[in-house]
């Protein structure tokens, strides 16, 4: 077994818990310390999305932290966002409807990545879902899917334009 760091997670309010202690394999080659001198590493965390319809829908908090706070950038990945996932949901109806699982597995693996950089963890786990049938080779519930898909785009455009 190799060695191991400790590592203690702090939450926003500076509160770590002993529970919270995680053991993660140490690289040699990526840190060069000697056992005596290790100690718990602080790693300051902050609470996920609240819960609630919107935050599944979009997580602007952390578009924005991911975009370093760039509002300009945030719109502009968005409007690009926005194109290409109905790009992707016209080419998805398609290849439903001709039975082409996998290009059904693959254009959805393409808008599961794309919703989860810009925090969509809605559309993420709907196309996450579309993947694994198209994968499957079983599209019996891949339309039912595709309208859940269309319904929250629509309804993301909305939230975003609000």
């Amino acid at each position: 077994m190799g060695e191991y760091i400790s590592i203690l997670l702090i939450d926003g309010e500076g509160q770590g818990r002993p529970r919270d202690r995680w053991r993660v394999p140490m690289l040699k080659q990526q840190v060069r310390m000697s056992r005596s001198t290790m100690a718990p590493i602080e790693l300051r965390i902050t609470p996920g999305p609240a819960e609630g319809e919107n935050k599944a829908l979009f997580d602007r908090e952390t578009l924005l932290y991911r975009l370093e706070d760039d509002e300009e950038l945030m719109a502009e990945v968005l409007e690009l966002y926005l194109d290409d996932a109905a790009e992707h949901l016209d080419e998805l109806s398609v290849a439903i409807a001709s039975g082409d699982v996998g290009t059904v597995a693959l254009k959805a693996h393409s808008l599961k990545g794309a919703s989860a950089n810009v925090s969509s963890q809605a559309m993420s786990d709907l196309a996450y879902h579309l993947e694994r049938l198209g994968k499957a080779g079983d599209l019996a519930d891949a339309e039912s899917l595709l309208v859940e898909l269309t319904e929250k785009l629509a309804a993301l455009r909305t939230l975003l334009t609000v």
